[in-house]
């Protein structure tokens, strides 16, 4: 079986059950337990490191007014991984990826999220 978990608290309750190995891919926010330093990233985020708390929320309340997306997710890695489940979030846009946002990437795709973490 094929995990991608795309929030780092599903990525850590994976570990913890002892699926690492079934854990393919996580998020670009993912780094506990450091094992998963080690697996592919599917996403990105137009927050930075360098980022000071003003201007993370500056860009985020321009992004919200501009509809733009905060989070990217990399589709060609993801239908490449060709992963089972798919863990996510539904309820925070600005926290994580969403499960809104991983449900409009797989739309073309021969792939659909069919399990929730809520």
């Amino acid at each position: 079986m094929k995990i991608v978990s795309l929030f780092p608290a599903g990525s850590e309750i994976i570990c913890n059950l002892g699926l690492s190995d079934n854990l393919v891919a996580v998020s670009h926010e993912c780094d506990f337990p450091l094992l998963l330093n080690k697996k592919i990233r599917v996403t990105k985020s137009i927050i930075t490191n360098s980022m000071d708390q003003r201007m993370i929320d500056q860009l985020v309340k321009n992004a919200i007014e501009n509809n733009v997306l905060i989070y990217e997710v990399d589709n060609k890695k993801l239908l490449e991984i060709n992963p089972d489940i798919i863990i996510t979030q539904g309820l925070c846009e600005v926290c994580s990826i969403s499960e809104n946002q991983v449900q409009a990437t797989l739309k073309n795709n021969l792939c659909t999220l069919t399990s929730k973490l809520k």
